[in-house]
């Protein structure tokens, strides 16, 4: 779609996702641009650089620039511990960016049963009984 807007034909393509969306300013009536300052209309995040736009100060012109700037900022992750491990279970430790929330989870191993040293019981059956420090299972 191409349209005038204060001596500029803005040409948009529909099918392109609106955050992706680039305005191309084409002059048909002839003056020169006097810009603003550059300002930040998106700031930076995890993914994306931060854009900023200007825009020409003479009236009816309304002809907007924008460009990207830097780096994307990258993730800012935390590790927390969101299951400790057991002698059976895993630990798992959850790593969460501190500015989006994004998030991944890491496996540890399981700790394993200590096994105490087997006592004997003498019932008119010869039977012998060891138990776990770390949980209450007994074999």
């Amino acid at each position: 779609m191409l349209e005038p807007t204060g001596g500029v034909y803005t040409f948009t393509l529909s099918t392109v996702p609106e955050e992706d969306r680039v305005e191309i300013p084409v002059e048909f009536a002839g003056h020169e641009h006097v810009w603003s300052n550059w300002t930040v209309t998106t700031p930076a995040t995890c993914a994306k650089a931060a854009v900023e736009s200007r825009t020409c100060t003479v009236d009816g012109c309304g002809a907007v620039q924008t460009r990207t700037v830097g780096d994307p900022l990258g993730h800012d992750y935390v590790a927390a511990v969101t299951r400790p491990a057991t002698c059976t279970d895993e630990e798992i430790t959850t790593w969460t960016c501190s500015r989006c929330g994004a998030s991944y989870e890491i496996y540890g191993e399981a700790l394993g049963h200590a096994w105490s040293e087997p006592a004997w019981m003498w019932n008119g059956h010869e039977r012998a009984t060891a138990v776990s420090s770390r949980c209450p299972q007994a074999t």
